[in-house]
């Protein structure tokens, strides 16, 4: 039930988590690009605990770092796409190209912010069936990875299409806009020239040359907020940013500063 509630304790125990689902929360510690991030693995996670213990003085650190995921599916931050490195494209919903698909890290700010640019926040990542068996044949990739692909191909949210134009359609992206993005970007994986953004990493068979083709929905997510509450590790008491503890209060897990690692 909504409501006030009186609660006498001899001690309070903050276990709330981060903020990662509050991106005006996000956005106000100095990521103002990320004000319109789609996806949190905990809905639950607000900064609510943080929220309440400022107000008593707690002192704050590392707010502005954040582990982010910079290409999901829309329904599970899990479900990142692993084969971005290895011939996918990122396309817009107008059907153009608009990053530097290559990253060693799947926590891609650079990536998150250019998506999050596009309309709606939402891009595709477009493939072929070549590179997707070329990535599936490859004995020594993640175990994760094959997860993470095989729990894509099983999502029911891959469009696949036998040539370009119909890919399009499916997408309501403009045809010709999407073939002429194939089209050059297919030019690169030859010369290792990328123009536009700078992508200078292609691997081999990574040319979107016949189809079938697929397209993947993707959105960029935060995955955990790193900043929080200081504590005494001694006896895990919030202080305040003059050393002093707070009466009876205490904190564990991710409302902690740092507890999750640091990672932009």
């Amino acid at each position: 039930a909504n409501g006030e509630y009186t609660i006498d304790a001899q001690a309070v125990i903050l276990a709330t988590g981060g903020f990662e689902s509050n991106p005006e929360m996000i956005a106000k510690y100095d990521n103002p690009g990320l004000a319109h991030i789609h996806l949190a693995p905990s809905q639950g996670n607000m900064g609510d605990g943080i929220v309440m213990a400022e107000k008593l003085g707690a002192e704050l650190r590392n707010m502005d770092l954040i582990q982010l995921s910079c290409a999901v599916a829309p329904f599970s931050i899990q479900m990142q796409l692993p084969i971005k490195n290895n011939g996918v494209v990122f396309i817009n919903k107008e059907g153009k190209r608009f990053t530097n698909e290559y990253s060693e890290a799947s926590s891609d700010r650079r990536i998150t912010e250019d998506i999050l640019k596009q309309t709606d926040a939402e891009c595709f990542g477009v493939y072929n069936e070549t590179i997707y068996q070329t990535f599936m044949a490859i004995e020594e990739k993640d175990f994760f990875d094959e997860y993470r692909m095989t729990g894509i191909d099983n999502s029911g949210t891959v469009i696949k299409a036998d040539t370009l134009e119909e890919l399009a359609a499916q997408i309501n992206a403009d045809p010709q806009a999407l073939q002429a993005t194939v089209k050059a970007y297919n030019e690169m994986t030859k010369t290792h020239e990328d123009s536009q953004f700078g992508r200078t990493t292609f691997e081999p068979n990574s040319e979107i040359a016949k189809g079938p083709y697929y397209a993947y929905p993707c959105v960029p997510a935060a995955h955990i907020t790193i900043g929080g509450l200081v504590v005494d590790y001694d006896t895990m008491q919030v202080v305040k940013e003059s050393g002093e503890a707070i009466p009876y209060l205490f904190a564990a897990g991710e409302v902690l500063a740092g507890e999750c690692g640091i990672d932009g």
